[in-house]
């Protein structure tokens, strides 16, 4: 299934300490130093919005944001397959990596004092002509999330779909532990 844009986020360990004013400048200095993989462009600040996008990195081939939505703080990493799309397959390993990498650089920053759970990951299809928010979708999809997803947490992932008609196909993979954001790394070949 090729696929124009597919996010992945991995929460906040410590919600409370999520201070949105600080990742502002942590966004600006990713753009200047090119910290994080991807063409970076400008920082907007959502912060306003209540479930809303936080404060976001807008690029051309990808998004980062410190995102709010369902009042659970994360980095979220949302790649952009314009044309003809991307296949599932090549595109979530790549968001796994990048979204791992941007996690790392913001703990290794410092500036903010924010850890990451990697004990689950929720990934979501944001391309509803091409993946309703349906079993169908979902059975056509879940051999390549779990493949991904496992050679990244490991193959004791459990996987479970929201399957609130109005969302998009999001999917929480569940790990057994909390693997370290470098073993992660590794594993997801982050920077690339």
């Amino acid at each position: 299934m090729n696929l124009q844009r597919i996010s992945v986020k991995l929460f906040a360990s410590n919600p409370q300490d999520v201070n949105l004013p600080a990742v502002t400048p942590v966004f600006h200095r990713w753009i200047q130093q090119a910290a994080v993989p991807g063409i970076l462009i400008d920082v907007a600040d959502y912060e306003h919005m209540i479930d809303g996008p936080g404060i976001l990195l807008v690029g051309h081939d990808c998004d980062y944001a410190m995102d709010l939505e369902r009042g659970m703080p994360g980095m979220l990493y949302v790649g952009k397959y314009l044309d003809e799309g991307a296949p599932l397959s090549e595109a979530l390993p790549e968001a796994l990596s990048r979204v791992v990498a941007a996690c790392q650089a913001f703990e290794q920053d410092g500036s903010v004092n924010v850890t990451f759970d990697t004990s689950k990951v929720e990934i979501m299809l944001r391309d509803r002509l091409r993946a309703p928010n349906n079993a169908e979708t979902y059975a056509a999809v879940k051999d390549d999330v779990q493949a991904a997803v496992s050679a990244v947490f490991g193959d004791a992932v459990s996987l479970s779909r929201d399957e609130h008609a109005r969302r998009c196909v999001t999917i929480t993979a569940s790990a057994s532990s909390s693997p370290a954001l470098s073993e992660l790394a590794t594993k997801a070949g982050a920077g690339a």
